[in-house]
């Protein structure tokens, strides 16, 4: 612990709250970093490197790691606010609500858990207009494939076909325009 700048209060095994586990999980990180920097710099102090799993167990025994801690916090990279609210410690940090959609008296791996299923939240509401949103900003251009690799044609919102070489989208009108007269049609196969 000392060679690697752990603080002695995370060996605590008591505690498993989720914010508790994630300062492990991010002194956890941080130790495997210097340990690795160390030993390619030929500086490690000690006769034997330990294993990963030994430095999990400096903080918590390997298998609530591995059940509950190293999954989730391995995605939450991808929710920003997430991270901000595990790590608070201002008061610029978001709040229960914010993040979570949902008011708590305690949040554990479960409702972590359930929340990154969720996609960012616990609110069945929330999740419905999140969902609502992304299948708004999926729709649009649909590619149905042509036997020209190069060439793919796109039908837009409206319905509109257009033509897409290589280098970008060609509508049809600019197409015409350039004196090209034959864009591709697709046909179901029988």
């Amino acid at each position: 612990m000392l060679v690697l700048n752990i603080d002695s209060g995370l060996s605590d095994r008591d505690n498993k709250g989720l914010v508790w586990c994630y300062k492990k999980y991010k002194a956890f990180n941080a130790a495997v970093q210097l340990m690795d920097q160390l030993v390619i710099q030929g500086k490690w102090p000690l006769p034997k490197k330990p294993s990963q799993t030994e430095l999990v167990e400096v903080f918590m025994s390997k298998s609530y790691w591995h059940s509950h801690v190293v999954k989730p916090f391995g995605v939450i990279a991808r929710y920003p606010q997430m991270v901000a609210w595990l790590e608070r410690e201002d008061s610029d940090s978001p709040d229960d609500f914010e993040v979570w959609h949902l008011q708590k008296s305690e949040y554990g791996f479960k409702e972590l858990k359930e929340w990154i299923v969720n996609d960012g939240t616990l609110d069945k509401r929330v999740q419905a207009k999140l969902k609502k949103a992304k299948a708004r900003k999926g729709k649009g251009k649909r590619v149905i494939e042509s036997d020209n690799e190069e060439e793919k044609l796109d039908k837009d919102k409206k319905g509109k076909t257009r033509k897409r070489k290589a280098k970008g989208v060609i509508s049809e009108d600019e197409d015409k325009m350039a004196g090209s007269s034959n864009v591709t049609k697709s046909h179901k196969r029988k």
